[in-house]
């Protein structure tokens, strides 16, 4: 801009200009208070006093304007005499107000950022915190979170504690962890930002929290031991260092907690059943909980290679390594552990795939005995076990399949286990102690049936249990809590008991479709995809165990997908980190 005198005036001009401005009315503010000229009020404070301008105490602080406001005598008097703040610490306040002098360093900022807190100065307060934040350290973080925590420092509060989760592993060894409260260990131990490379460090460091004052800290060690994801932790370290602290033997929660996770780790085949709080990976370890999905298009005669798998926390899908070959339509999936298997299908009847999460590989296993599709797969104790099914190879009237073979985990080998007591194909499988229960399917004449088969794999016997209350095929079951719940094709919720009872739980409204995929996901089924006789779906369901209520998630698959097999298992990030970059179908 020109003036009237042809000047050009720039913005760095005027920037100039505004610093300048600001330097002299500092500079004036400060002379001000320096020879004490026209000071209208008397801060005391111990026996020090400091003539102050009641004006300039009212801009920069709320505190002080509320106060001369409020008509007090001591204002009328013009005497005020402050309290909870020291000398020291308001002599370099004055300072800051009147010329913007930056007094902080480490041995003032605590009492510099109480005082700026009780007397509202927002400017000095936010500066103490910057100043804090940037000298955290694993020795003073501990006591800066707090510090912000009883004066209602947000932001320091927040950086504090986002330090403390960080580098976690250096400060639960200071002094300051030990000395701090149980509530503030809680919320510490159950954050996912916690940075540790293992789950046996946060048990280490709460064992180590509690012994330091037992007398008083036993009462809080349930609390604590409700937070610990032991499931997450190594079985030898459960045995050989938890199970034997005669804290933990004498207490009967902290004893429950644990076999929790001894039964997480001593009953692989039913890990798709485990829910619990403690099943929860930090965010910054190196392993995952997903669901997977294997095969599927939205064409029910064909299927693919391809396989996907859901991050929740992300909220993201992911490709993982492929299958070797098609497994074609209607084959069968379940789990062991954190291994998937795959087996049979129309492509190779016969085949046995395995796929290992450590190594993000699939393996040939060696193959069934009989060839079949639209059979059932579980696994229990140490073994695999293929039940019925359909088998193009076989007589017109065999075709239909009775047969239970079953694969053992530890030989690679297959062998047969028994019989059913109806040929079924179709029909979906569950497990209740070591029992496997196939419900309904198609017979040998191709009509449904209601019947519930049981087959014990340790007599190898099977028999007739009950009928359901409705013609069931391809439905899918979901063991929970030793029940097991049956969601059928028109969206029925069905609960099984092993004593032969059932009973309606619930229905997903407006549900008519079959071929979906199922699995258990904290207290919920998620149904995933599934057809109907016009077209193929792509959504997630979410059916809630607690309130029999359904929702549609706003998570979908990548596409719409029919006759996948969906189960969860845990991965290393790193194939998730590199794999996030490929394509999304």
């Amino acid at each position: 801009m020109n003036d009237n005198n042809g000047m050009s005036w720039t913005d760095d001009s005027c920037e100039a200009w505004r610093v300048r401005y600001h330097k002299e009315i500092c500079h004036g503010l400060a002379q001000a208070l320096s020879n004490e000229e026209f000071t209208d009020i008397k801060i005391i404070i111990d026996d020090k006093t400091f003539n102050c301008h009641r004006i300039v105490l009212s801009i920069m602080s709320p505190y002080f304007s509320a106060m001369f406001a409020s008509g007090m005598k001591e204002c009328q008097d013009g005497v005020v005499h402050l309290q909870n703040v020291e000398s020291e610490a308001f002599e370099k306040i004055l300072k800051f107000i009147y010329g913007g002098q930056d007094f902080i360093d480490t041995e003032n900022v605590d009492s510099l950022l109480q005082a700026a807190v009780m007397l509202q100065i927002k400017c000095l307060q936010e500066r103490c915190e910057e100043y804090m934040v940037g000298k955290l350290d694993p020795e003073n973080s501990l006591g800066a979170w707090k510090l912000a925590q009883g004066h209602g420092c947000l932001c320091l509060a927040e950086r504090a504690f986002q330090f403390i989760l960080y580098y976690f592993e250096q400060i639960c060894k200071t002094e300051d962890f030990l000395a701090i409260d149980c509530d503030e260990l809680l919320q510490i131990i159950d954050n996912n930002n916690l940075n540790i490379k293992s789950e046996e460090l946060v048990c280490e460091a709460v064992m180590k929290w509690v012994h330091f004052n037992v007398d008083n800290r036993i009462k809080d060690l349930p609390r604590i031991f409700e937070k610990l994801r032991l499931p997450l932790i190594q079985p030898e370290y459960l045995i050989d260092v938890l199970e034997q602290d005669k804290l933990i033997r004498h207490d009967q929660s902290c004893r429950d907690v644990l076999e929790e996770a001894k039964r997480y780790h001593l009953l692989p085949a039913r890990r798709q059943e485990f829910v619990s709080p403690r099943m929860s990976f930090r965010n910054f370890g190196d392993f995952e909980e997903v669901v997977v999905c294997v095969g599927g298009t939205d064409d029910n005669s064909k299927t693919t290679q391809r396989v996907i798998c859901y991050s929740e926390k992300r909220s993201k899908w992911f490709s993982l390594a492929s299958m070797p070959h098609d497994p074609g339509v209607e084959f069968a999936t379940c789990s062991y552990g954190n291994a998937i298997y795959i087996s049979g299908g129309s492509t190779k009847m016969n085949a046995m795939l395995c796929y290992i999460s450590t190594q993000n590989k699939w393996v040939y296993c060696e193959p069934m005995l009989l060839g079949r599709r639209r059979h059932a797969m579980v696994a229990v104790g140490e073994h695999v076990y293929v039940l019925g099914g359909y088998d193009d190879n076989n007589d017109d009237d065999f075709r239909t399949l009775m047969s239970i073979e079953q694969y053992s985990i530890a030989t690679g080998s297959w062998e047969d286990a028994g019989y059913l007591s109806v040929a079924v194909r179709s029909a979906s499988v569950a497990v209740d102690r070591e029992k496997i229960y196939l419900f309904g399917g198609v017979t040998r004449e191709d009509f449904d049936t209601k019947i519930v088969q049981c087959f014990d794999t340790r007599l190898k016997t099977c028999n007739i249990v009950c009928e359901l209350p409705v013609y069931c095929r391809l439905s899918s079951a979901i063991s929970h809590d030793h029940k097991i719940y049956l969601v059928c094709p028109d969206g029925d919720v069905i609960v099984f008991s092993a004593d032969g009872t059932t009973e309606e739980k619930g229905k997903i409204p407006g549900f008519d479709r079959y071929s979906f995929g199922a699995v258990l996901k904290n207290n919920s089924i998620i149904v995933l995809g599934g057809m109907d006789s016009d077209h193929s779906y792509g959504d997630c369901i979410t059916f809630d165990l607690l309130t029999s209520t359904s929702s549609i998630s706003a998570d979908v698959l990548p596409q719409k997908a029919s006759g996948i097999g969906c189960v969860k298992t845990v991965i290393n990030k790193k194939y998730l980190e590199t794999l996030s970059r490929s394509k999304q179908n």
